[in-house]
């Protein structure tokens, strides 16, 4: 009997597991098929590189307005539902994408693709703790990240290889109806609550009050918003950069895609690194200064051995900060699994806002065209970011 049970906890596990990491990986490879693409797209769609950035970081505009709400209703309500809404949003848009034809139809179908992604990162903590050891949440998120990672990976080396723009979108939208299906059939109903255990939940009020109050949620979150400046800045023009230095449109994808490399080794080690030596905050620091030095200066190292290594050593540092930075709401002082729905919603938007307007808003068009200047620009974002690694607190790092 206890067998069977343990048996079943298990399958639980595994499934969650795989439908967390599904409805953040379609998203992720939807948005990173543009990349190798983005010379061809520009042509097709006669866009600029503004309109094109907007459109790489079209997948955060709907999740912007939603990753708050949704963790005050999964703290409130519980996940399955609230999440899985979102999960099918997404299989829509990733349909929507193959008919697109023109700017407009583009980004909003991009735009509805994003929604999941964002929106299971601000409850990461929350779904993932529902069946996992609260201490292993860290690595479990980091884990689920590295699995979408890697899909991003596969999208930005492979991509350029199809025959065309719509038949990657259609694999794309297979992905999506995929992830709506593990989801819906992968994931545990939430059990029903009895009046006592109702009468004990926060008030939406009440956590609101709680995680706003927060000195350290503010710190996570400005952080994020700095950080996700570099992932996005640099992924979105990373390949047309290169091809501007004389690269063809395929190995720019390919090159670039070492970057993503980085991000999934990053993802993987600086967890188990932060765990080891107990000192998460110095990992985080020093993961912090190399995507900022890094996302301004590597796309400029000489061909060959040096830029692959410059792009990889980025990546890892972008991936060694993120994934724990979406996990770390649970270990703050105050928070803790009770608001971690808020908290991570709260830190999840700030992050996703940071997406969107940093290099959209801000560094592109102070740049123009120049790709020297975008990259510094982005690249500066992500020091202040190191900045507030050194403010989080102690209890962080146990």
């Amino acid at each position: 009997m206890i067998k069977e049970k343990d048996k079943r906890k298990q399958k639980v596990k595994i499934l969650m597991f795989l439908a967390f990491s599904l409805a953040f990986t379609l998203p992720n490879f939807a948005q990173y098929q543009m990349s190798p693409l983005a010379a061809r797209i520009m042509e097709q769609y006669s866009l600029t590189n503004g309109q094109f950035t907007s459109i790489f970081t079209a997948p955060m505009i709907l999740a912007v307005f939603f990753c708050f709400i949704s963790g005050i209703l999964t703290d409130k309500f519980g996940f399955k539902t609230v999440v899985g809404i979102f999960v099918v949003i997404s299989g829509i848009g990733g349909i929507l994408r193959v008919f697109a034809n023109s700017y407009v139809t583009l980004y909003i179908s991009m735009a509805l693709v994003g929604v999941s992604a964002g929106i299971v990162v601000s409850n990461a903590a929350k779904i993932i703790g529902s069946v996992f050891d609260p201490k292993k949440v860290g690595v479990i998120v980091s884990m689920a990240v590295a699995i979408g990672t890697g899909m991003m990976i596969v999208a930005m080396s492979t991509t350029a290889l199809m025959p065309t723009t719509r038949s990657a979108f259609i694999l794309a939208a297979c992905l999506g109806v995929a992830s709506v299906i593990l989801w819906i059939t992968g994931v545990p109903k939430r059990r029903n609550r009895g009046k006592e255990e109702v009468s004990t939940l926060p008030s939406i009020r009440t956590c609101l009050k709680t995680v706003l109050s927060n000195k350290y949620v503010w710190i996570a979150a400005i952080g994020n918003f700095c950080l996700s400046s570099a992932m996005i800045g640099l992924n979105s023009l990373i390949s047309a950069a290169l091809v501007s230095r004389g690269m063809s449109e395929a190995s720019a994808g390919v090159v670039s895609s070492i970057n993503i490399i980085g991000n999934l080794v990053g993802s993987l080690v600086m967890p188990i690194v932060a765990h080891k030596t107990g000192k998460l905050r110095l990992v985080l620091f020093i993961n912090s200064i190399v995507a900022a030095v890094g996302t301004a200066f590597s796309w400029l190292a000489p061909v060959g051995l040096p830029l692959y290594a410059a792009l990889f050593l980025t990546g890892m540092g972008v991936g060694g900060v993120l994934p724990q930075l979406i996990a770390i709401n649970i270990k703050l002082p105050g928070i803790g699994p009770m608001y971690a729905g808020t908290a991570g919603g709260f830190i999840a938007t700030l992050q996703l806002l940071g997406s969107i307007i940093l290099p959209t808003y801000v560094a592109a068009p102070i740049a123009g065209g120049s790709f020297y200047l975008y990259f510094i620009i982005v690249g500066a974002f992500t020091l202040i970011c190191a900045v507030m690694m050194t403010l989080l607190p102690k209890a962080v790092d146990g």
